[in-house]
């Protein structure tokens, strides 16, 4: 006699992941942001054996680890979601939306993320072979069955998730680079993928890159403190 199918209870349309892992003005000053601007949202402080000191933070680094031997954190920035979406400390949401601890937001995530908010991952950049070089490229020998399906979702920093997403993903044994990782597993599975608008300007690799002038609300990466009020200016 076949057992029933495991309902699944959303208990809410959106869960924030701060991930972070120091004690630093500019750490509290975006998680307090966060908390600010997006009331009623639960906000889940997460580190992997990093300093705690966010009430309610869930550490990782006791949660199964499987890809690879090495466990470099900033390569691997994304596993930390996966380990905690895996355990018996989840949140269960329709959505989830990773913002890393240097990311400075002025509006709510869910004014940002409004035109993708149907999709099943999100990225300021998802990038191919074909479209746009990329030096994580070279790493595509080591996905073997799944170097067809070669993609990169980036910056990882600031990127929503439908929870059909996570749990495709949050399952993946690929070995390589975070935003290769999560790019390939999403295209494989077909999930529905799109760019965050404007974000491609604001959410970048480096912060030299960042186009303050562009107004989106969300900037990343910024490591300390900025004005309370975005007219203010920037420097």
């Amino acid at each position: 006699m076949s057992r029933p199918a495991l309902r699944i209870f959303i208990v809410t349309d959106l869960a924030i992941l701060f991930t972070y892992h120091r004690d630093d003005d500019a750490t509290r000053d975006h998680h307090a942001r966060l908390v600010s601007l997006n009331p009623g949202v639960p906000i889940v402080p997460l580190v992997d054996g990093g300093d705690a000191f966010i009430p309610g933070t869930f550490d990782v680094a006791g949660e199964p680890w499987r890809w690879g031997a090495d466990r470099n954190p900033w390569a691997n920035c994304d596993t930390i979601w996966y380990r905690w979406f895996l355990s018996s400390a989840r949140v269960d949401a329709a959505r989830y939306v990773v913002v890393e601890w240097d990311v400075l937001t002025y509006v709510p995530l869910r004014d940002f993320l409004g035109p993708v908010w149907d999709a099943d991952l999100a990225a300021p950049m998802l990038v191919t072979p074909e479209m746009t070089p990329w030096v994580w490229w070279e790493q595509i020998p080591s996905l073997g069955p799944m170097a067809a399906h070669a993609a990169g979702a980036l910056p990882l920093a600031l990127s929503m998730y439908s929870r059909r997403a996570l749990e495709v993903i949050s399952r993946t044994r690929l070995d390589c680079f975070s935003e290769l990782r999560v790019g390939t597993e999403a295209r494989a599975a077909g999930l529905n993928c799109a760019e965050i608008p404007g974000a491609r300007r604001t959410v970048v690799c480096n912060e030299a890159e960042i186009d303050w002038a562009a107004d989106t609300g969300v900037y990343h990466p910024v490591k300390r403190c900025r004005p309370i009020d975005r007219d203010a200016g920037f420097h």
